[in-house]
């Protein structure tokens, strides 16, 4: 009876064999490595080499032209998973709620009798906002702070494949290294603490915030704080009982443009900060936050360093994997949600505000347990939005009948595929909107009507607005006026609402705490 049952629930999640692949998957892995842009890595002619992301190519198919329908964690994942873009399904920035009548695709799979579960490294894409609906489990605890490394993610997503591997199942493994702060485990460092000359626990320097809990006696007491690290460093968002008063020497750095609650401490130095007590021992908590000071260089190596942990994460999940005989059974896709500005553009560190290529062009490698079309590159653009119907060719399924994207296969009539993006207010300053299609790209700022225009194929950095030269070798001014009326045509059709069920709605924002406020700022979506 157990035989029976298992085989059962096998064919009620995979789908019946299809002449792209001779073995239908019965497990999804969908991995999602956030603030990954595709030209940071040797598999797009990157500077970064990510060996376990380029034997996964080797398993599978790449696709050159992979896009985002959104810069922003929640937006992106909520189109993934709907097949449909911010403007239909109404998740315009991280802390809106999606809709309880949109279809997700791990909805679809758990009625179809998959396990499905879903290892966040991120605070924007915590159950609240149900952009994860459908998922039977969420594990989305921060003890530290609001998001995790690649190895915190695998220590609890391990076990948890172990304990599921024999049941069909979908698992979503979301890793937020390189996000900023852009700071690598091995820059982790320790700030050794003395109170009133005894040591009491040091604390890790590693962007997050920090409890230090001190035993204080009457009157004043001395705190010491000591760094032995390599990069200079800041303590700031101090939190204490209003009662205490602090009070720090001059040895502490204060940063010029934020004269508040900013202490720097350089490296390897010594630096005290006093703390009066009332008029009886207490013990007392104090909060503090800590930040790497990096240069862009340092920024840049930082995220680098970070592209390079989180692919031998993913190689760890892979040998996991193996070892489990999962590769025979097991539909693998791996992308990101969006790239990230890395100080090519005016020294800027971000990934909200813009839609150039930097920020929507992401790596995308689909592997099949019969590693059908393996080592195979696509050239053709395709988008996130495509990744739900796709899905459904090998699993069996029909998608809902609303959604926006196409399946991939057969990979030889995938043809010319618009590429819309969108970001939106208030998390960005500006609603923008992209499209991509052909060797063009044009970018609208909906509030200002301002619009640039790429050719990417020749300008793939963005540099020259074709929109702004009188003339261009090779194209009178006439030509790029009909490529811009061409691309708007085609941003409207694309963006039009099909049904009630798609028309624009107004975001739903989620009631946040302080300190999911508090989180979201803390990351960069609030200023």
């Amino acid at each position: 009876m157990v035989i029976l049952a298992a085989s059962a629930l096998a064919l009620c999640c995979s789908g019946e064999n299809h002449p792209s692949s001779k073995i239908a998957p019965t497990n999804l892995l969908f991995i999602v490595i956030d603030t990954l842009r595709a030209d940071q890595i040797a598999l797009y002619g990157g500077p970064t080499a990510t060996p376990n992301m380029e034997a996964l190519a080797k398993r599978g198919v790449l696709f050159e032209q992979a896009y985002s329908h959104a810069p922003i964690t929640g937006p992106s994942h909520a189109s993934m998973f709907t097949s449909m873009l911010p403007s239909h399904h109404g998740v315009h920035n991280n802390a809106d709620v999606l809709r309880p009548n949109y279809v997700t695709l791990a909805e679809i799979l758990k009625d179809r009798s998959c396990a499905t579960a879903a290892f966040i490294s991120l605070e924007a894409l915590k159950s609240k906002y149900k952009v994860l609906q459908g998922f039977d489990s969420i594990h989305e605890e921060f003890p530290h702070y609001w998001w995790k490394t690649a190895g915190e993610l695998n220590e609890e997503m391990l076990p948890w494949l172990d304990d599921n591997s024999s049941r069909p199942f979908f698992l979503l493994a979301h890793y937020s290294d390189p996000h900023g702060p852009y700071v690598p485990p091995s820059w982790y460092q320790p700030v050794k603490i003395t109170l009133n000359g005894n040591p009491i626990e040091p604390i890790l320097i590693d962007g997050r915030y920090h409890h230090i809990e001190l035993a204080l006696r009457p009157g004043e007491n001395t705190v010491v704080f000591t760094s032995k690290g390599d990069h200079r460093i800041s303590l700031s968002r101090w939190k204490f009982p209003k009662d205490l008063s602090l009070k720090f020497s001059d040895e502490w750095e204060r940063p010029a443009k934020k004269p508040g609650d900013a202490r720097i401490l350089k490296a390897r130095s010594r630096a005290v900060m006093t703390v009066n007590n009332g008029q009886e021992p207490a013990t007392r908590t104090i909060r503090v936050k800590s930040h790497f000071m990096l240069s862009v260089k340092q920024r840049q190596q930082g995220y680098a360093e970070e592209t390079a942990y989180v692919d031998a994460q993913i190689g760890a999940l892979f040998e996991r994997m193996t070892a489990l005989g999962l590769w025979n059974n097991t539909m693998v896709v791996l992308t990101s949600d969006h790239g990230e500005e890395l100080g090519e553009r005016n020294g800027v560190f971000e990934h909200v505000q813009r839609l150039y290529e930097s920020l929507v062009h992401v790596p995308l490698i689909i592997a099949l347990p019969d590693e059908t079309n393996a080592g195979k590159q696509v050239s053709e653009p395709v988008r996130h939005i495509d990744l739900l119907p796709t899905i459904g060719h090998f699993f069996g399924f029909e998608s809902p009948p609303d959604i926006r994207g196409k399946n991939l296969w057969p990979l030889g009539n995938i043809g010319m595929r618009p590429a819309v993006s969108e970001t939106y207010r208030p998390q960005a300053r500006s609603d923008r909107v992209s499209v991509r299609h052909g060797d063009f790209k044009l970018i609208r700022d909906q509030r200002t009507k301002r619009e640039e225009l790429y050719n990417i194929k020749k300008d793939p950095r963005e540099a020259k607005n074709l929109g702004s030269r009188v003339s261009i070798k090779g194209a009178s001014p006439k030509s790029f006026a009909a490529v811009r009326t061409m691309l708007n045509n085609m941003l409207e059709i694309e963006r039009a609402s099909k049904t009630a069920k798609d028309a624009p709605v107004v975001p739903l924002r989620a009631n946040l705490n302080e300190d999911e406020v508090e989180a979201l700022r803390a990351l960069g979506y609030l200023e």
